[in-house]
């Protein structure tokens, strides 16, 4: 059984009957009133490139793909474009797929070049096609099995994971230029090809596994970091490990079964050192045995230039992530309380007419207003009303415009009135692409009472705006239009037979309106409202005057049940940890944001000291600042949980506890060439230059394992510790500066493309660079002579121990 009490035409509506006349005929609604279907009223106002618009969001559903999403809307974008009026057209004002796609292909041309750069430094310094193509080939054999480990592992290709391959594609190489050199070694010492192969993989194997073991000791960590940090490094991560473990199968097996098939022996040596590299050799020999002769002036020495560097630190600055320099440009505006909405159509126009002719804007828009009730459009933007904004910009691509995005926004920012009560805030494309809207740096603030806390929160932006290289402060909190509030009277009401329902009732129909139902046209239900003609609503000040008629018929004045206050309130109320919170958030121009926190904090302390802080409230900073706090932390843990692994892997390897601590040495001493990479560059420490850092731990103690180990070779042959040491060094400085070398080169594009992207992939690969040509040559100089040092101080360490227990006599 169904009762259908739906209206199904106008006519249906029309003829309702709302009484009965004194003639006892029915009253139909359409003898009383004008009914019509007429469009909603938005009160919203939205421009793009100065034509009316309509703005039309698209989210995507948790866990799709946002590339594979946009190109179903783009193919279906360009069948509407052909059914709709010549004078109707869509634009594209926000598209995140655009800013992967455009990523995810640059950085595979970054790996792709440096990849290629790699392979010819590998030919310029072996001056033959057959170890160089022996050795090559680990690059897409490696990389083949890293994407298939990948896809099974569940990952796909995204920024950090193409940029785990860009950044590793010159280490993969390493491995095999050691065994290949080795291999090539025990040919010149007059072994058949197949058995050099066999014995020189041997011979390296177990050095080559631990140096890739100690460089995936450093990643290992970061796969359960927990933070933001955790999420977004952890494909980096996974990738580099799948990477390295990919190279060392190929160097042990591959590379030895092509090196047997295409070496030849001929008396010619095919991997002979050029004159160039003969004076190289001869003039190293030199250096070290200088650095060996005088090994506690170089300790020394190195040392004070680490402690040197270091003062470098405070003019680097830091901050969480560095700021994109996207296609796209956003930002929210708000005039003080009660501003109209024509005014604040009009401070939109206004704001965006410096940009209206510059020629690296695309497209330029605004939304103001608020949408009416149940509209999708209100979700736009926080807080939106009459006296709210939110603009939008679309630059030209990176290579086809002339001024970075920041100078334009900057352009919008000047031409924003200064108000009281009026607020300009930025959206940062970083933040947009980590998830959310980060602030730069935002204060909470906590107590029992809103009003005080509102009170706190003013004082804390007036201080803060004068702060320099503070912009943009908001208060997360703000107290809403002014409103006036009918507060009926209950005993009066319910004298005259009103409820407090009745009243708001007449009063909406005499003001905006009332929705009666709904109404099922053509397929969509859409709202009956019940109002009066637009030329007989009452203001305010003939409101108390309505007339309001009870269920009995009875009519009496609103001003006999009601009156009316103007009231401010908050427009929300915020709780962290179950207390009140409001929050006043900042952007950082100018000054790096370790600089600006230093700065909001010192206020924040005097403030606290002050009498006007009340002793039950409480502060805390978070925001980016927070964000890049725990970043270090969480980074810093993970690097000294990576030293113990790298520590026990070597000592694992040298069955020593003491050649670990020699090859270790080199770890903090590259971070001198870090420093002076990123004062030069002016980068800052940030998320992608730590990760970098924590590249280079791991790839720092590669050559040293090599050396280390072959020094012990030598040593166990029979020579004595300084000819080994100098030996050794000249050996194997043809491989160690092909292995620093192919990674220097191989990161080189990362480094100095300014592609999209370049933001998050230049920092790691400028540390890396930057540390690893510092540690190339601590490696070869400062690593023997440690090596010295340490040696002659365990003699030393043993004898005195033997003579103490005087095992020292009854050997003699």
């Amino acid at each position: 059984l169904r009762t259908y009490g739906e209206y199904t035409s106008l006519d249906q509506i029309k003829n309702v009957v709302v009484g009965i006349s004194k003639n006892y005929k029915p009253i139909r609604l359409c003898d009383v009133a004008k009914i019509e279907i007429d469009y909603k009223s938005e009160r919203v106002e939205n421009k793009v490139n100065d034509k009316d618009a309509i703005w039309i969001m698209i989210t995507k559903e948790s866990g799709a793909n946002t590339v594979k999403m946009m190109d179903r809307v783009n193919r279906e974008i360009k069948n509407l474009k052909n059914i709709l009026p010549e004078d109707v057209d869509l634009a594209m004002m926000f598209d995140m797929s655009r800013i992967i796609r455009r990523i995810t292909s640059r950085t595979t041309s970054n790996a792709l070049v440096g990849g290629i750069l790699a392979i010819i430094l590998i030919l310029i310094f072996l001056r033959s096609w057959r170890p160089t193509l022996a050795i090559s080939l680990a690059i897409p054999i490696s990389i083949l099995a890293t994407f298939i480990a990948l896809y099974f592992s569940g990952y796909t290709l995204n920024l950090m994971t193409l940029g785990g391959l860009a950044l590793g594609v010159g280490m993969l190489v390493d491995n095999a230029v050691v065994v290949i050199e080795n291999i090539y070694r025990l040919i010149e010492e007059g072994k058949g090809r197949f058995k050099a192969a066999s014995q020189g993989a041997t011979q390296v194997s177990m050095a080559i596994t631990a140096s890739t073991l100690t460089t995936i000791a450093v990643f290992f960590p970061v796969i359960f970091i927990k933070s933001i940090v955790g999420k977004l490094a952890k494909g980096l991560a996974v990738t580099i490990i799948f990477s390295l473990l990919a190279s060392l199968f190929v160097a042990l097996t591959l590379v030895p079964v092509i090196a047997a098939q295409i070496f030849k022996r001929e008396r010619r040596d095919i991997m002979a050192a050029g004159k160039w590299m003969t004076k190289i050799r001869d003039r190293y020999r030199k250096w070290v045995s200088w650095t060996v002769k005088h090994k506690w002036a170089t300790f020394l020495g190195t040392l004070a230039i680490f402690v040197i560097s270091l003062s470098l630190i405070p003019f680097i600055g830091g901050e969480f992530v560095p700021k994109f320099s996207g296609e796209f440009g956003q930002a929210q505006f708000y005039m003080p309380p009660g501003t109209p909405l024509e005014e604040t159509k009009n401070i939109a126009e206004q704001i965006l007419e410096p940009v209206k002719t510059d020629p690296d804007v695309l497209l330029y828009g605004y939304l103001v207003g608020s949408a009416s009730a149940g509209s999708d459009i209100s979700a736009i933007g926080e807080e939106m009303g009459p006296n709210a904004g939110r603009l939008y910009l679309r630059f030209k691509r990176l290579k086809q415009r002339q001024k970075d995005p920041e100078v334009i926004m900057d352009k919008i920012r000047k031409s924003f009135p200064v108000l009281k009560g009026a607020r300009f805030v930025e959206s940062e494309m970083s933040a947009q692409a980590l998830g959310g809207q980060l602030g730069d740096i935002e204060v909470k603030i906590h107590g029992p009472d809103m009003d005080k806390l509102l009170e706190l929160a003013d004082k804390v932006a007036s201080e803060m705006k004068k702060i320099d290289g503070i912009t943009d402060v908001d208060i997360s909190i703000k107290k809403g239009r002014p409103e006036y509030r009918i507060v009926v009277d209950r005993e009066k009401a319910a004298h005259y037979g009103f409820t407090v329902s009745d009243v708001a009732n007449a009063v909406k129909i005499y003001t905006v309106g009332s929705l009666a139902g709904r109404f099922n046209y053509k397929g969509d239900l859409i709202d009956i409202t019940v109002s009066l003609d637009s030329t007989q609503r009452v203001d305010l000040g003939d409101i108390l005057t309505l007339p309001v008629m009870n269920r009995q018929g009875v009519v009496v004045p609103l001003s006999q049940v009601a009156h009316i206050e103007e009231t401010v309130g908050p427009t929300k109320i915020e709780r962290e940890e179950r207390q009140r919170k409001v929050s006043v958030s900042a952007s950082v121009r100018g000054v790096d944001l370790n600089t600006a926190t230093s700065r909001v904090e010192k206020l924040m302390r005097q403030l606290k000291k002050s009498a006007i802080w009340p002793s039950e409230y409480s502060y805390s900073i978070g925001g980016a600042a927070d964000q890049m706090r725990k970043m270090f932390k969480d980074i810093g843990i993970a690097l000294i949980v990576a030293l113990l692994l790298v520590y026990m892997v070597m000592a694992s390897q040298f069955e020593s506890f003491l050649h670990p601590f020699v090859i270790m040495f080199t770890q903090p001493m590259a971070f001198i060439g870090v420093l002076w990479a990123f004062f030069i560059t002016g980068q800052k420490f940030s998320m992608p230059s730590l990760l970098g850092i924590m590249i280079l731990v791991g790839i720092v103690v590669n050559n040293g394992i090599v050396l280390v180990d072959f020094i012990n070779q030598l040593r166990r042959k029979g020579m004595d510790m300084y000819s080994a040491i100098i030996e050794a060094g000249t050996l194997r400085l043809r491989p160690i500066l092909i292995t620093a070398l192919t990674t220097i080169f191989g990161m080189l594009p990362m480094a100095l493309m300014r592609t999209e992207g370049h933001e998050m992939r230049a920092p790691m690969a400028i540390a890396t660079i930057g540390g690893l040509i510092t540690a190339t040559a601590l490696t070869l100089l400062v690593l023997p002579a440690t090596y010295a040092i340490f040696e002659r101080v365990s003699v030393k360490a043993r004898a005195g121990m033997k003579k103490m227990l005087g095992v020292e006599d009854e050997e003699k």
